[in-house]
């Protein structure tokens, strides 16, 4: 009985991908891992700003001035 499919047809290692230096270079790890660390801290930020938007109670009877300002100390707008 022969399989469809052999150990060597489904492994992560193939001939290419073994051969010396074919890995990612330490540079570009670094660039890799900085960039990913931007985009998760603008993103941790959005989210963050956007949860603090939503969960600001309305404030009544107070000047317009103070809830602006406390809205943007808080580091968002959520509007009327």
């Amino acid at each position: 009985m022969q399989t469809i499919l052999s150990p060597t047809d489904v492994s992560p290692v193939t001939e290419s991908s073994s051969s010396a230096g074919s890995s990612a270079s330490a540079t570009t790890f670094a660039i890799s891992t900085a960039a990913w660390l931007v985009v998760v801290q603008w993103l941790s930020a959005g989210v963050g700003g956007y949860l603090t938007g939503r969960l600001l109670t309305k404030w009544v009877n107070v000047h317009t001035d103070e809830v602006y300002f406390r809205d943007t100390a808080h580091g968002s707008s959520p509007g009327p």
